[in-house]
């Protein structure tokens, strides 16, 4: 499998090319929060339906818009979430709540157009900070899990947490906010915060990871020494007509494809279904195979391009079951964050786990009646 060999590609390109000093490959934070962000190229742009996920659709259904509210109710800030498995529990990233002006939560669910069903956390002790996270725009502790105040209705559905490699698999972002096109990145309204909010998904995938470097991220590659600490994973935003992002920062022209390794990382996307993030979908899920493989975190540029735009890298905390140490005895943040959530997840019914549930899990949940 492709995404398997992700860091061996790094580790033995640069000590080919670069083995007497250890090369990093850094980028400087665009924005600390995220959403869809489609391409322009489909007809009808971002309402284009390959984008929209309607209301009622039994897969997707679980991905929440959050208004984060202060202790007079005012909502203050906006992201996305996730109800995991068990059904108590809320999957976003730590950035949504690390603000102590924030004192409780809307969790709303989707029922049709302009109709919602919405679940309250209604304190700050119900919203768990992964410990360690220092607050960075980057940083791959950036998840929380947030503790609703009653059970979310059986028609909701739940996710679990993958079991396994997330790289160079095709994701699926799921999100609301903030959209627009690839040429002019994250520009055009959403109306985030009134009930005519759009739900948007589309395809993209991971082919770099890194260890988190406060304001940065540094991916550090040398001598057959695997990196360790790994918890972002990142994907970009390609065109489909020329290699953008990951291709890029790594230092490939697009003529580059026949260099070791090349082709791994300098991919044209999917097409017409190729997304990026932009402000407003922080906290929303990357799923792989139906089971989600990270956190939305942040975006950035590498070049001169509009944040978001074609060619911006998205990154996310990664969340799956994935040790990517050299040994057992600590975990990376991968592991780490993944048994962050697993631990804080209200432990009834104890039948609930998060490995290898998936979608599975959907053929339980009973549907909602007209």
């Amino acid at each position: 499998m492709r995404g398997a060999g992700v860091g061996l590609v790094l580790t033995a390109l640069v000590a080919t090319t670069a083995a007497a000093q250890a090369p990093v490959v850094s980028i400087d934070p665009g924005s600390a929060q995220s959403t869809v962000v489609v391409s322009d190229l489909a007809v009808g742009g971002k309402d284009n339906p390959r984008y929209l996920t309607p209301p009622g659709n039994p897969a997707w259904d679980g991905v929440a818009q959050l208004w984060f509210r202060n202790s007079a109710g005012a909502v203050l800030s906006g992201c996305t979430g996730s109800l995991l498995v068990g059904g108590w529990d809320i999957l976003t990233a730590a950035h949504c709540v690390n603000s102590a002006s924030i004192a409780s939560a809307d969790v709303r669910f989707q029922v049709a157009p302009g109709v919602w069903t919405t679940l309250t956390v209604s304190t700050k002790a119900q919203m768990k900070i992964r410990p360690g996270y220092t607050g960075g725009v980057i940083e791959a502790r950036d998840v929380a899990v947030l503790r609703l105040d009653a059970l979310a209705d059986a028609w909701i559905p739940r996710y679990s947490l993958l079991n396994g490699n997330p790289m160079g698999q095709r994701l699926l972002e799921i999100g609301y906010g903030t959209t627009g096109n690839g040429t002019t990145g994250a520009s055009d309204g959403n109306s985030f915060f009134t009930d005519a909010v759009t739900r948007r998904q589309g395809a993209n995938r991971f082919e770099a990871y890194c260890n988190t470097g406060g304001s940065s991220c540094s991916t550090t590659v040398s001598g057959g020494v695997p990196i360790a600490q790994r918890g972002v994973l990142v994907s970009d935003f390609d065109s489909g007509i020329t290699n953008e992002g990951i291709c890029k920062w790594f230092g490939f022209a697009p003529s580059a494809g026949t260099l070791p390794f090349g082709p791994v990382l300098c991919q044209n996307g999917y097409g017409l279904d190729e997304v990026g993030l932009g402000p407003g979908d922080s906290g929303g899920p990357a799923f792989v195979a139906g089971q989600i493989a990270g956190v939305a975190s942040w975006i950035a540029r590498i070049d001169a391009g509009p944040t978001g735009g074609f060619g911006a890298l998205n990154g996310h905390a990664c969340v799956a079951r994935w040790a990517t140490t050299l040994t057992a005895a600590v975990d990376d943040d991968c592991m780490a964050n993944y048994k962050f959530v697993d631990a804080a997840m209200v432990p009834e019914p104890a039948t609930y786990f998060l490995v290898g549930t998936g979608l599975g899990l959907m053929g339980l949940i009973r549907r909602r009646r007209a």
